[in-house]
């Protein structure tokens, strides 16, 4: 059993990395420039990160007050149940307008789509926290900073990771519409969709277009197996 699951995985990663490879050899050999291709990458990786980041501490602590005092859950999870429905891309020439088309308006623009499903994730993870918990927290004196470092937190890890998931992808949906919006502002350093949109405009044929699609979808589902699953398996243990 265990030999069979090293063998899918070794298969699959070497599958990755044969598609990953010739990938990169269509986009050399049709004189695209890969170094900033990858460069690009980088760019809209640390966007996404800064805002990952940003929305993880802004939800914990939101999530956390609505499990605490129960008149903010009361009178705002309505009004964030809806602004979660909100159309996201509108928000953008919004954050425009105020802060200028600049990787601060980007930001901005991830954390509101990215700290959703991370605060009613991270709520939810509260709410079924067994009271027996609370009462052995209790017994043994975790009060204050203990309490949430050895009690709140464990228990929102599960909720902030599975959250983190779905908005770290709904991120990399966003980050590649903001891009393209925002791809004829010069002053706004490329990202991964400045990088395709201008792969699109070219004369180059389709293909080599697909191929920088190939890679970017490459590396995300790369990042998601050896980041985010390893924390979700992680992550089922503190639900056990």
């Amino acid at each position: 059993m265990g030999n069979n699951r090293k063998k899918i995985k070794l298969a699959a990663v070497s599958w990755i990395t044969s598609v990953l490879l010739l990938a990169v050899i269509i986009l050399i050999i049709s004189g695209f420039q890969v170094p900033l291709f990858f460069g690009a990458f980088l760019v809209s990786l640390l966007r996404i990160l800064v805002a990952y980041v940003v929305a993880v501490m802004l939800g914990v602590v939101v999530a956390f007050l609505f499990w605490k005092i129960q008149f903010l859950k009361k009178f705002f999870v309505p009004i964030l149940e809806g602004m979660q429905s909100f159309p996201a891309l509108l928000l953008l020439p919004l954050a425009a307008m105020w802060f200028g088309f600049n990787n601060f308006a980007i930001i901005f623009f991830l954390v509101f789509l990215i700290i959703w499903p991370i605060i009613f994730s991270a709520y939810t993870a509260l709410e079924s926290m067994p009271r027996d918990w609370q009462e052995a927290a209790k017994v043994f004196g975790a009060t204050g900073i203990k309490k949430i470092i050895y009690l709140i937190l464990p228990t929102m890890f599960p909720g902030i990771v599975t959250g983190s998931v779905i908005g770290w992808g709904s991120g990399w949906n966003a980050i590649v519409a903001a891009e393209i919006l925002t791809a004829a502002d010069i002053s706004i350093r490329p990202g991964i969709g400045t990088g395709l949109w201008e792969l699109a405009k070219s004369d180059k044929p389709a293909w080599v277009l697909l191929s920088g699609i190939a890679v970017f979808l490459i590396i995300i589902i790369t990042f998601n197996k050896f980041i985010w699953r390893p924390l979700l398996n992680k992550a089922e243990l503190f639900t056990d």
